[in-house]
């Protein structure tokens, strides 16, 4: 099939119905551990990030998001004794995050497990090298420099 071949709402409605059918899954499959599919990738992100922690600040950019709705969030995380905070060494008005030491071994049986449930879900329909190139593609896209969509568009 060729770009040209489909309409651009139709891509639409298929990224869309995609998307959902993913944040249905992987929503239900974080059930278990009372999480949600924001706090799973701040919580991905921390354990990344090992023991030197982030920057709050940093995290909003890196989940392209605000401060305000990640700080929300890390009250949620820090309440269900997953994450803890600490001035930071050098600028006392930023806060590092960590995982708590409890919770750091959680993560790889939670993504263990999850991986598996999706992978398999997935495969039903899509082969793992189909996966790999919807990411790769994802991210291409997701790597596009934003822009003001107002700012190129002129009513005639």
């Amino acid at each position: 099939m060729k770009p040209s071949d489909t309409t651009t709402y139709q891509n639409t409605l298929t990224q869309a119905r995609a998307h959902r059918a993913l944040k249905t899954k992987l929503s239900y499959f974080l059930r278990p551990y009372n999480m949600t599919m924001m706090q799973w990738a701040i919580v991905g992100s921390l354990h990344e990030a090992g023991n030197k922690g982030t920057r709050v600040s940093d995290l909003a950019s890196r989940l392209d998001t605000s401060l305000a709705f990640v700080t929300t969030t890390l009250n949620v995380l820090e309440a269900k004794g997953i994450v803890r905070r600490a001035n930071h060494a050098q600028d006392n008005r930023a806060k590092i995050v960590y995982l708590t030491d409890e919770f750091v071994p959680k993560v790889d049986e939670i993504e263990k497990e999850i991986g598996t449930k999706l992978k398999e879900w997935l495969n039903q329909s899509v082969t793992d090298q189909e996966f790999v190139t919807y990411l790769g593609v994802m991210e291409k896209i997701a790597s596009i420099p934003q822009f003001n969509v107002n700012a190129n568009y002129r009513a005639s």
